[in-house]
């Protein structure tokens, strides 16, 4: 189905993100930050990526908390993530520098670009998605990227963000993944899992 010729950036709840405000990702510690993927030679792997690997992709969360539950929470209940696993990751905080045009996946955008929740909540294989994330970018709207419901916590909201758009983030921190043992409590208390 053809995207309309203007496509969604507003919404009542989401304001555009606009200049100065923070974003979050959870990643690998040999990633160089903000990483876009996948890497060149590489198949596409996630929901947005590029079917044709001429745009990479970078995905981030609203706070750490989406990123948490986008990284993590891949299955509907998960009872215990392992210390071990979390020890492996970093968090990295971006500031944005512009404000970023997004195509707002969610509310009614969806039905305003013809699609339902399927889009950002459906498992693997991706290639519907990832054709729709193709689309997005090669609209003449010139997107920066898509901003979506996290598919396990639909109370937080997660972006996709091209890297025609990768000089709009600004890396500002980077830390261990377990170093804030608040922040853990937090999500285990969130989601009813168990650190161990």
């Amino acid at each position: 189905m053809p995207l309309p010729a203007s496509l969604p950036l507003k919404d009542d709840d989401t304001p555009p993100l606009a200049s100065g405000a923070t974003l979050a990702r959870i990643h690998w510690p040999s990633s160089i930050e903000p990483f876009f993927g996948p890497k060149p030679g590489e198949p596409p792997k996630y929901r947005f990526d590029d079917p044709q690997g001429k745009f990479r992709v970078c995905y981030l969360g609203e706070d750490e908390t989406a990123s948490f539950a986008e990284t993590y929470l891949h299955t509907p209940r998960p009872r215990i993530i392992t210390r071990e696993s979390l020890s492996k990751r970093k968090l990295s905080f971006f500031r944005v520098t512009r404000e970023l045009q997004l195509l707002q996946l969610h509310g009614g955008g969806l039905t305003q670009v013809g699609c339902t929740a399927d889009i950002t909540s459906s498992p693997e294989p991706y290639h519907k998605p990832q054709q729709f994330g193709r689309d997005v970018w090669d609209h003449s709207d010139q997107l920066d990227g898509i901003q979506w419901r996290c598919r396990h916590d639909n109370g937080l909201f997660a972006v996709a963000l091209f890297d025609r758009a990768k000089g709009a983030l600004q890396l500002t921190s980077t830390e261990d993944l377990l170093a804030d043992h608040v922040r853990i409590l937090k999500w285990t208390k969130r989601y009813g899992i168990a650190i161990a």
